[in-house]
């Protein structure tokens, strides 16, 4: 949440000393990957609260969709806004729809694969009450192995729509951008909703051991 407002400052003074704001088109596509990614460790930040969910009886799928559409009530504005700042600001106009659909892939797969990721596997975050920046000992080759790891899938997630704007800027057909936010669109929401039934059904099946792994540090 500290970052996503001085991405637009940083990429705008960029590009105001280079005379050339073409950099402003990566503000809304990665924007929606740190906003999507910022729950893939909801559980293991949540630490040993994570109790009163099981406590309770929250189900999985509840749980999951719950985080991840906190999160897209803000992620998406914010998204819509950076995208149409961007057309705003160079008059591409007719290039909006192919960046929205690549941010709204991002956004939407995201959101999904986060929500499976952090309902399998815990990562070393800073404790309650601790500095942000402090990250307890241990546990720092799962937490690499996860993050990397669930980059690389969400790169391979959203290839068409990265294709497909590749191919909007090599040909010039602006056809492609249109067929990218229908494909941006539907993918996305398609995997978001696999994603949030997975996760829910790994946290239903994993939940006491996910409790004792995030324990361990407190």
């Amino acid at each position: 949440l500290v970052v996503i407002p001085l991405l637009p400052v940083v990429l705008a003074f960029q590009g105001s000393q280079a005379g050339d704001f073409t950099s402003l088109g990566i503000l809304a596509p990665l924007s929606a990957f740190i906003l999507a990614w910022s729950i893939s460790a909801d559980v293991s930040y949540d630490n040993t609260a994570f109790a009163l969910h099981l406590a309770t009886g929250v189900r999985g799928v509840a749980d999951r969709l719950g985080r991840a559409l906190a999160c897209l009530a803000f992620a998406l504005p914010v998204v819509l806004v950076f995208a149409l700042g961007y057309s705003a600001l160079t008059g591409d106009w007719a290039g909006l729809p192919g960046q929205l659909g690549l941010s709204l892939g991002i956004l939407f797969t995201g959101l999904g694969l986060s929500s499976v990721v952090s309902a399998r596997y815990t990562v070393a975050v800073p404790l309650p009450g601790d500095s942000p920046f402090k990250k307890p000992p241990g546990n720092v080759g799962q937490t690499l192995a996860v993050q990397f790891g669930g980059l690389l899938v969400l790169m391979v997630l959203v290839l068409p729509q990265a294709g497909l704007l590749v191919a909007q800027v090599v040909t010039g057909n602006y056809l492609f951008g249109w067929i990218n936010l229908s494909a941006g669109t539907v993918l996305g929401l398609v995997l978001f909703v696999l994603g949030v039934r997975l996760g829910g059904k790994w946290l239903d099946a994993r939940g006491p051991e996910l409790l004792a792994q995030v324990s361990v540090n407190r």
